[in-house]
């Protein structure tokens, strides 16, 4: 996973609407929250995005844009946010893996995803960063709101 105080690496990301999603897109004050699930199926990480997607106004209300990302392609991702009624932008990545991008690589013999959760101000420095094999551990609601509160504190 990435480092906190490192430039995140470029991430083609689209959203479900087909538009191009930048995190660090020079904004001042702005700040991009990405939970990276470890499949679409995974009922845990479900869970961990509903719980975004119920605090993302929160969030935004600091400065932090949340965004819900699958490894799975773009028509599975309409079908995922339209299922569990997410309101955040879900994300897909457009060229090879943004989760191998981020360091979220595939464990045990190359068949377990990992998930995890980073924070990105706009210039595109690491403010927060999690990752973990078992999906329960890729999601820390107590820590990301601690995360985004500090952002917004300092920025």
């Amino acid at each position: 996973m990435l480092d906190i105080g490192t430039p995140l690496p470029s991430l083609p990301l689209h959203d479900t609407t087909g538009q191009r999603v930048t995190l660090d897109d020079g904004t001042p004050g702005h700040a991009a929250l990405v939970y990276f699930m470890r499949s679409k199926n995974c009922q845990i990480c479900t869970r961990h995005a509903k719980d975004l997607d119920r605090r993302a106004a929160e969030y935004q209300g600091k400065g932090v844009q949340v965004y819900i990302a699958i490894p799975e392609g773009l028509d599975d991702a309409v079908g995922w946010k339209a299922k569990h009624e997410i309101t955040v932008p879900v994300v897909v990545a457009t060229v090879g893996s943004a989760y191998d991008t981020v360091g979220l690589t595939r464990k045990v013999f190359g068949s377990i995803q990992q998930s995890g959760t980073i924070l990105v101000d706009s210039n595109g420095t690491i403010h927060y960063a999690l990752s973990a094999t078992m999906p329960t551990g890729g999601y820390d609601s107590q820590a990301v709101t601690n995360a985004v509160d500090t952002f917004s504190r300092g920025h």
